[in-house]
């Protein structure tokens, strides 16, 4: 039995308002210091729970945000170009919901982050320097998902070069659980001697299934499967790359002047030094026009223009066209779609011979098409382009035949009017929405993808991811996309480790 407590002196002469004040204030001094304790409590299990340890046995947890669960995604551009292919990368990763996209760049070229500030889900902050990127991979906390926008030039070791981030990548995959996303913009990169030391860096992240390899056309992702697979990873026995596709489009806002409709605009972008045919199509706009005046049709044939935009060393241009050929060199990129969005059509006018390896058909990826997309202004396009760039459709190009030249459809377009041009203009816009419906719905299969296989390295590991995926916000792995599909090898037994083809 506890002894009666004693009364201590002062408390007999204690007033009833002094015994009620002290007892007052020692409540609300127990309730400050209960509540004190519940917050550092709290503090404590939240830190533990967002610490990412950087070990090599233990694997990272993911991230909780005050607003619920949060994925990290790093969007990588460490190279001095890509800037449209970025772009597109951001608007789509963007408008999934909780995941979060720090951009980390090289720099940002001709006012691309003006386009960006137009997208449907404008960054919040600036874009973070590559330096920023080494530290984070170096000393955490690492990224849940990385999308490297320069994958194929991530791995250089030439002392010049102004992406070098091979230590980094190899931080990642040893120390963190992060998920590489590759964006591979020519596949010849692989076999003209460069492949072998890009394989070197991306094969432990095969192996440990934590890459998927990213094309921007169709065509490419068939070139890397039939040439560059065979080549490098024949020994990696039944683990077949994970490879998606991605079309880099992005909505852009341009206000279009008033323009006379008389007038046949059409436009050719990209470098004046290579990739181009300026010679062949110079020559046949000088023949065509000598015929259209030889019918007594002369006065129309001086309703075209060509715009020339782009960079470098300007081709020569035939006296009897200069007049009707204009350049538009080194634009930002407002006035450079604002520009396009003016033109009637856009003539690939792709060189015949491959420049360095690269050909528009096989192994690489234009960006004259997308470019068609995000300005609203149709193709000139012959079968093997649209085989090639399979997104295409009939009905946003202006078809021209085999043998046809595109100076002659240029001349086919004229004579059917504007109404009929107006019209191709909508299709391309049509087109250009669903594609970006598709990218979104991709880009959620891609992350759903990516942590899944992330807790599933956790549990693993016996540990607990902070990050849950719901099926109404990021579709399951085993969606597939009827978009673009494509088997590289059907015979094989589907239950082994191979993933088809995905858009």
């Amino acid at each position: 039995m506890a002894p009666a407590r004693i009364a201590l002196p002062f408390e007999k002469s204690d007033s009833y308002t002094t015994t009620f004040i002290r007892q007052h204030i020692n409540t609300r001094l127990r309730l400050i210091l209960l509540s004190s304790f519940v917050l550092a409590l709290f503090l404590n299990v939240f830190a533990f729970k967002s610490h990412i340890p950087s070990t090599d046995t233990v694997l990272d947890t993911l991230h909780l945000s005050n607003t619920g669960p949060t994925i990290q995604l790093a969007l990588v551009n460490a190279h001095h170009a890509n800037d449209e292919v970025h772009t597109a990368l951001y608007n789509a990763f963007s408008q999934v919901k909780n995941v979060n996209v720090t951009r980390y760049q090289q720099t940002s070229s001709f006012g691309m982050d003006d386009v960006v500030a137009q997208l449907p889900q404008p960054p919040k902050t600036a874009w973070q320097p590559i330096s920023e990127f080494t530290r984070l991979s170096a000393h955490g906390p690492a990224p849940d998902i990385v999308v490297s926008t320069t994958c194929g030039n991530d791995y250089s070791q030439e002392p010049d070069a102004v992406s070098a981030l091979k230590l980094d990548y190899a931080r990642l995959l040893e120390h963190h659980n992060t998920h590489l996303i590759c964006v591979m913009h020519q596949g010849n990169h692989f076999v003209d001697g460069f492949g072998f030391e890009v394989k070197s860096v991306l094969r432990p992240w095969l192996l440990a299934g934590r890459l998927d390899i990213v094309t921007l056309s169709p065509h490419v992702g068939e070139y890397f499967m039939r040439e560059v697979y065979p080549l490098f990873w024949d020994d990696m026995g039944d683990v077949v790359p994970s490879m998606r596709t991605f079309i880099p489009v992005f909505p852009v806002h341009a206000e279009l002047p008033a323009r006379n409709q008389d007038v046949l605009k059409l436009a050719i972008q990209g470098s004046f030094d290579h990739g181009r045919n300026f010679t062949s199509l110079f020559e046949d706009f000088v023949n065509v026009k000598a015929e259209w005046d030889a019918i007594g049709q002369g006065e129309d044939a001086e309703r075209i223009q060509l715009h020339i935009i782009g960079s470098g060393t300007r081709p020569e241009v035939p006296e009897e066209v200069e007049h009707q050929v204009i350049f538009h060199e080194n634009l930002d990129y407002t006035s450079y779609y604002s520009l396009l969005s003016e033109m009637d059509a856009m003539m690939p006018a792709f060189s015949d011979e491959n420049w360095g390896g690269n050909d528009y058909y096989s192994n690489v990826a234009s960006s004259t098409v997308p470019a068609s997309l995000n300005s609203g202004t149709p193709l000139i396009a012959d079968f093997r382009l649209i085989e090639a760039y399979s997104y295409l459709r009939l009905g946003m190009v202006w078809y021209r035949d085999d043998n046809e030249h595109e100076i002659d459809a240029a001349f086919r377009m004229l004579a059917a009017g504007a109404s009929q041009r107006s019209s191709l203009k909508a299709g391309v816009l049509g087109r250009r929405d669903e594609l970006l419906q598709e990218n979104l719905e991709n880009v959620k299969e891609w992350i759903g993808s990516a942590i899944n296989g992330n807790k599933a390295r956790l549990a693993s590991a016996g540990q607990k991811s902070a990050v849950q995926v719901k099926e109404a916000e990021v579709p399951p792995t085993s969606l597939e996309k009827a978009v673009h599909k494509f088997n590289p090898f059907p015979g094989r037994d589907g239950s082994k480790r191979q993933r088809s083809w995905q858009g």
